[in-house]
């Protein structure tokens, strides 16, 4: 368990949340179990300016330990010039004699080529989204996991097609295994505001990730063509501008969606509910009253799950009182379920 603990940890490094006004929230913030050992710095208000982004102290630390293994490496190489020039003297003399073989035996003796991975932007052809899960949700674990948080197999082979979008809190699903990674599109620091350039705003970090692909959002949801899409972010976009801003950027969102995959099923889930002062509850309330609202009167189909209800008044969160832990992605599925099916 505690090595189950330590791979958990690693893996939500790469999930940081830029919540509120550009402050980040640290890859600490999302453990498994019930506690992370990070603090969130209070967001500033609406009208203030985004902070930029930074990068993590981890980056730093590791390219100072990179640039030391460089430099000692280049000096060993240095001193050992001579002898690797007398050793590659010495093979030269000694190697006279030549072997003669036919085109055909040179073709057996040569192993196959390894195939290389898609470049960014190439299609990748997983298989149907009926079949190309079915090795995850008819593993053990996963089987245990839904059983025990009382999912009927109709509701597992519903989120089966279910494709999730979002930020750190949404990349939970994954992160816990309650999802294959294909399914969760989510980066930390996402956001409507930035999904469209999240990796340019920071600097190559955030790259969105599909089947052995990582490159901007628009590639990747190009390359999953999902059937049904949840986004499920918001909290990143609460202390960085006005509801109506907040409304009107997601709107872009879903319409470029529909362009790609105009057959699919699009809503918006809401924000979850938090324990922290910095993104109070009640401004929470009132952006998902005006998303859902919005949503109806611009008349163009896309829907909105209430999930905060579900997670209201329940211990769910880690120190940080923003990222879940591990039993609130069971009600979140429950709810996309009950609300959807």
């Amino acid at each position: 368990m505690k090595n189950k603990g330590k791979l958990l940890a690693a893996a939500l490094c790469a999930v940081i949340a830029c919540a509120g006004c550009g402050n980040d929230i640290t890859a600490n913030d999302l453990q498994a179990g019930t506690t992370t050992t990070s603090s969130v710095t209070t967001a500033a208000p609406e009208t203030s300016a985004p902070a930029a982004e930074t990068t993590p102290a981890e980056t730093t630390l590791t390219t100072t330990e990179e640039t030391t293994t460089e430099e000692t490496t280049t000096t060993a190489e240095q001193t050992t010039t001579a002898e690797e020039t007398t050793t590659t003297t010495a093979k030269k003399t000694e190697t006279t004699t030549t072997t003669t073989t036919t085109k055909e035996e040179k073709k057996k003796e040569e192993p196959p080529a390894e195939e290389e991975p898609p470049k960014e932007g190439e299609h990748i052809d997983v298989g149907t989204q009926e079949t190309r899960y079915d090795s995850f949700y008819n593993s053990a674990n996963t089987k245990a996991l839904y059983k025990n948080a009382g999912f009927s197999q109709e509701q597992i082979d519903f989120i089966k097609n279910v494709t999730f979008v979002g930020d750190s809190i949404c990349s939970g699903l994954k992160v816990y295994n309650w999802m294959p990674k294909d399914q969760v599109l989510a980066e930390g620091c996402a956001a409507a505001r930035n999904i469209f350039t999240l990796h340019t705003d920071t600097k190559g970090k955030f790259w969105f990730h599909y089947g052995n692909q990582k490159a901007d959002f628009k590639t990747i949801y190009s390359a999953a063509k999902p059937k049904i899409v949840v986004c499920f972010m918001g909290m990143n976009d609460l202390n960085m501008g006005s509801k109506e801003q907040y409304c009107e950027r997601y709107m872009k969102v879903l319409d470029w969606m529909h362009s790609v995959t105009p057959d699919a099923k699009l809503y918006v889930a809401s924000i979850t509910p938090t324990n922290n002062s910095g993104f109070p509850n009640s401004k929470i309330q009132s952006f998902n009253a005006a998303i859902k609202q919005y949503l109806a009167d611009s008349g163009k189909g896309y829907g909105y799950i209430d999930i905060y209800s579900g997670l209201a008044g329940k211990s769910i969160w880690g120190n940080d009182g923003i990222h879940l832990n591990v039993s609130p992605y069971g009600i979140i599925l429950k709810q996309v379920c009950q609300q959807l099916m």
